[in-house]
């Protein structure tokens, strides 16, 4: 979930928006890759909102680099409710915090 965030995000703020060719493309290997129900990487959002996104790239119609802004907030909601805060209580979560924390010349404790 975590990095379809990250490239559903960067898709909404960094595709060619005058481009409606590269907006297509980008957003149709999101879609098979994050999105399409059964994809290996398979985010979790709503089955109708899955269909919404699959519909609007089939039919051939304008796209906006808002096309994927849905599911980026739906998985950030998810992330917010379930994964981060069991993250946020892991011995994952405390090394990579330690690590970044020594990496910027700080020394903290962390329980």
């Amino acid at each position: 979930n975590m990095r379809f965030w990250f490239v559903a995000k960067n898709f909404r703020l960094n595709v060619d928006n005058n481009s409606q060719q590269a907006i297509k493309a980008e957003a149709k290997e999101l879609f098979e890759e994050y999105v399409k129900p059964g994809s290996e990487k398979q985010v979790n959002i709503p089955g109708k909102m899955s269909e919404a996104i699959g519909n609007q790239i089939k039919a051939n119609g304008p796209l906006t680099r808002e096309l994927m802004f849905p599911a980026e907030e739906e998985v950030m909601r998810v992330m917010g409710r379930d994964t981060w805060p069991r993250f946020k209580t892991s011995r994952k979560f405390r090394e990579a915090l330690k690590m970044m924390m020594v990496c910027d010349n700080y020394k903290v404790t962390i329980a």
